[in-house]
């Protein structure tokens, strides 16, 4: 954690400020509207990018979505990330079975594996046994799942 109270003086006070904007996404915003605000002033994007370190199509990226989206367009928005490769209903679907007894499905219990098994075979579609742990995790709210003892008398 950076002392925001000791006087910081050179690269360290940049990797200061960097480390705030990283930290903060109302930081990130304010820079860049602050660095749009200096190229719609008529700096110039080349000494924009060499004073704030910021490549040029970065900051001509900016540039055109504050022209096309206004300011807001500059708010850092949430990545998306890869999309699932089950459709919602698939999905609940699966949290329907996953309430159900494994039995009644041919298997033991629920767990990597099975739930990779039952995927393929219900759905045609492939998972490996680590993303199907992570699903079921997501699915049942990490609800400890119950695990099949046979005693021997």
């Amino acid at each position: 954690m950076i002392n925001r109270k000791a006087p910081l003086e050179g690269e360290s006070f940049l990797a200061a400020i960097r480390e705030e904007l990283r930290r903060d996404a109302q930081a990130r915003y304010l820079h860049r509207v602050a660095l749009v605000s200096l190229m719609v002033g008529g700096l110039n994007v080349n000494t924009l990018s060499e004073v704030s370190g910021i490549s040029r199509n970065t900051l001509s990226a900016w540039l055109t979505r504050a022209m096309e989206e206004g300011l807001e367009g500059l708010r850092p928005k949430k990545q998306q990330g890869r999309p699932s490769r089950l459709s919602p209903e698939q999905l609940n679907s699966l949290k329907e079975v996953l309430d159900n007894d494994p039995l009644l499905y041919g298997f033991s219990a629920w767990d990597g594996p099975s739930l990779a098994a039952f995927i393929e075979k219900r759905f045609g579609v492939g998972f490996s046994v680590r993303q199907c742990q992570r699903l079921f995790r997501r699915l049942t709210q990490g609800r400890v799942r119950a695990v099949r003892t046979v005693c021997k008398a």
